[in-house]
């Protein structure tokens, strides 16, 4: 009730200030009539009385009027000012809740500290972090350190007032714990550092996740390297491939022109042969007939000696038969070497030095063909070194591993290096040398080093050449070496003696007489036939007289008529022990180096000399099979 009035009187404090005026009044008009004047109560109220009294009673109700408005404006300006101090209060509240609620929803750990390093303030999950510590040192309970920490990021912060960033390991009952503490000055409003501001985040799982992502991509790196080693591997494996099938591609380009070549060269050379035989023939028989101290017999020695020369021109051009294989027979190739630097360097100017093992192995291989080879490349290293020079022949033994040398199997091989000082092949022409027809030189046919790798790859060996200009060339022979002993070379004597009677076979007319001849003068009776069917007749009917040919002389290729190859087979059928001997040239078919497989007991290489001839005629009838 007291309560009430209050409120009521504060809330109207003018009119209570009339009231209380009138109160004074009444009060003052009953004292007046008790105590001064005597006068009556009502006319003493309503101032019948002396003006003094007027004016005093007046003044005090104008005073207590005054007094009256001017507490009743003192109070509305305080309740207005407690209104907006509540309100004020009020926001300020919301403001505190919604910031709370903020902190509350951000993840990290929030704390104040002022400039002492006191922790002022902590949010829930600061607390969870580190526990209640507000009013303690962050550094001796976060750190139990009696000074800030090392790298303080809020020290930084006070010391230029920027923000900062610290990553921390601590260790906890669940393991390491990675943290990452965010600092920021807090102002007043003149812009001083009075505190600063810690945010405190848990980092253990995005480091765990950036541990794993480092693995990965060291992983990753280690996969790309592997990846890039295996593709680098795989480009050099695609190199070395396209170079080896580049290189096959011009070996079988060069295999194809020779070839192209030999289809051209083994007609020539078949009809040249045989008129080159029939001529060494001839001077062979005559050759018999004249004293070796005669003048004839001197020049029949250079006649034979020219054939021979043109012989080896023929041989360059059967080297190129299509198919043809070497006549191999094991062989030893010191002899042949010194012969071949003799024949080939006579007259040179320049010097040579030759160099063989003393143990070299033996090589199946056609004789002839390997004189050729070496007499290519000497006189090859000669036309190098117009001025002068020096050659180097050397030879060894080697074996060779898998895939040391290109085309080549592992095993024991014969090398025969030739070495010269002259002026080099340019690098453009390596690869052509050894072409047909190719050729830097204004003399010479280009067909001696295409002769010479043709003979090289059907002996089933490699032949490399290195050069630099102006230092000169080493071509480099490899042979396949051979087991066994090496025959005993062929006797000395002019020709062997036989008797009985020997068919001819060959298209040739004047080759067919020479042969006649050459066997006549070995005490053989002889008969002849042009082609295949004419010789089959006259054996067949030798056998119904009831004689028959001693040995049979079939030449392999006869142009439009049946050639030896086939005539072979209607003689076995006629008589399985004919004594046959296949005759050709190197023809662009291998039976002459495998004639056996064929039937045949012999071979006979055109142009004959006499007591080549005579040998495989005496072998064949005396030996049988």
């Amino acid at each position: 009730m007291v309560k009430s009035t209050q409120h009521w009187c504060e809330d109207n404090v003018l009119l209570s200030s009339i009231i209380v005026g009138a109160g004074a009044w009444v009060l003052d008009a009953a004292l007046d009539t008790l105590l001064f004047t005597k006068s009556e109560f009502l006319d003493s109220l309503l101032l019948k009385v002396s003006p003094h009294e007027v004016y005093f009673r007046l003044f005090v109700l104008a005073v207590i009027i005054v007094f009256g408005i001017f507490t009743q404006r003192t109070l509305t300006r305080r309740k207005h000012a407690e209104g907006e101090l509540r309100r004020a209060l009020t926001a300020i509240e919301d403001e505190k809740a919604k910031s709370e609620a903020v902190i509350a929803a951000i993840p990290d750990g929030i704390s104040i500290q002022d400039r002492e390093f006191r922790v002022l303030y902590q949010n829930e999950v600061h607390r969870s972090l580190v526990g209640d510590q507000v009013g303690n040192l962050c550094y001796e309970k976060y750190a139990r350190l009696d000074g800030i920490c090392p790298g303080c990021p809020v020290a930084r912060s006070y010391a230029d007032g920027g923000n900062h960033v610290l990553e921390k390991q601590r260790e906890s009952e669940s393991g390491t714990v990675f943290i990452e503490i965010h600092s920021s000055p807090l102002r007043n409003a003149r812009g001083e550092i009075v505190a600063g501001i810690e945010a405190v985040r848990d980092i253990t799982a995005r480091k765990t996740i950036e541990d794993e992502l480092k693995k990965h991509e060291e992983q990753l790196e280690d996969l790309v390297e592997e990846r890039t080693s295996e593709l680098k591997s795989s480009n050099s494996r695609l190199q070395q491939e396209i170079a080896e099938r580049e290189r096959m591609e011009a070996e079988l380009s060069r295999v194809q022109k020779l070839e192209s070549l030999g289809l051209l060269a083994g007609g020539i050379a078949h009809d040249f042969n045989n008129l080159l035989g029939a001529i060494m023939g001839n001077i062979s028989l005559a050759m018999l007939d004249v004293d070796p101290g005669n003048s004839a017999y001197q020049q029949l020695t250079k006649a034979e000696r020219a054939s021979f020369r043109a012989q080896e021109l023929t041989r360059q051009l059967l080297t190129f038969s299509r198919g043809g294989a070497p006549v191999k027979r094991r062989i030893t190739l010191p002899g042949i070497i010194t012969e071949s630097v003799g024949f080939s360097l006579r007259g040179s100017r320049v010097s040579h030095d030759l160099s063989i093992a003393a143990d070299l192995w033996p090589v199946e291989a056609d004789e002839g063909q390997m004189m050729q080879v070496f007499n290519n490349l000497l006189i090859n290293a000669d036309q190098a070194m117009p001025a002068g020079g020096s050659i180097r022949i050397t030879a060894g033994n080697v074996e060779l591993g898998p895939g040391e040398v290109p085309s080549l199997a592992a095993g024991r091989y014969v090398t025969i290096t030739v070495r010269d000082e002259g002026t080099g092949i340019p690098r453009d022409h390596l690869d052509r040398i050894f072409d047909p027809y190719f050729t830097t030189k204004q003399k010479g046919s280009g067909l001696g080093l295409a002769a010479t790798y043709s003979i090289i790859r059907k002996h089933d060996g490699h032949i490399t050449v290195t050069s630099e200009l102006g230092k000169g060339s080493v071509f480099r022979i490899y042979l396949p070496a051979s087991e066994g002993e090496v025959a005993p070379p062929p006797r000395q004597e002019k020709f062997m003696r036989g008797s009985g009677t020997v068919l001819i076979m060959d298209d040739d007319e004047d080759m067919r007489k020479t042969t006649g001849d050459m066997l006549m003068r070995m005490g053989y009776t002889v008969d002849y036939a042009e082609e295949g069917n004419a010789a089959i007749a006259k054996y067949r009917e030798a056998r119904a007289a009831g004689s028959s040919f001693a040995a049979v002389i079939m030449d392999l290729t006869v142009p439009g008529g049946m050639g030896g190859k086939e005539a072979i087979g209607k003689l076995l059928e006629i008589d399985p022990a004919v004594r046959a001997i296949v005759s050709s040239g190197y023809s662009d078919d291998p039976v002459m180096a495998d004639f056996r497989a064929y039937g045949f007991r012999g071979v006979a290489i055109k142009p004959y000399r006499i007591r080549e001839l005579s040998e495989v005629v005496a072998s064949v009838i005396g030996n049988g099979r």
